[in-house]
């Protein structure tokens, strides 16, 4: 650990977190450290969230506009999302999905 009080915890800067640097007495381990490990898993979750919520809304608007389209037949349709379908697996290299039980 280099310099605390205002400067860096275990190779990060903890003044740029706004945590505090007292010592918490588990294993060594400053409220800095806690606190700045604590930020960083909640920034790349909520990055998670946003990327997941982003790819399902593109599927959706991609099957929406299948859907909708005036211009083909219902079995135009089916087929249009059947292949939007393929290409989500084509993409994550899912040949099967696993099915879900609806009761």
């Amino acid at each position: 650990m280099i310099e605390s009080e205002g400067g860096w915890a275990e190779g990060v800067p903890s003044a740029r977190m706004g945590a505090s640097s007292h010592s918490s007495g588990k294993a060594g381990k400053s409220l800095a450290t806690i606190a700045i490990q604590t930020d960083l898993v909640d920034v790349i979750a909520s990055e998670m969230a946003v990327g997941v919520e982003r790819a399902v809304e593109c599927w959706m608007s991609q099957i929406e506009q299948a859907l909708t389209d005036v211009h083909l037949t219902s079995l135009g349709r089916l087929n249009a999302v059947r292949g939007i379908l393929d290409e989500y697996k084509h993409l994550t290299g899912k040949a099967q999905l696993k099915g879900r039980k609806i009761s």
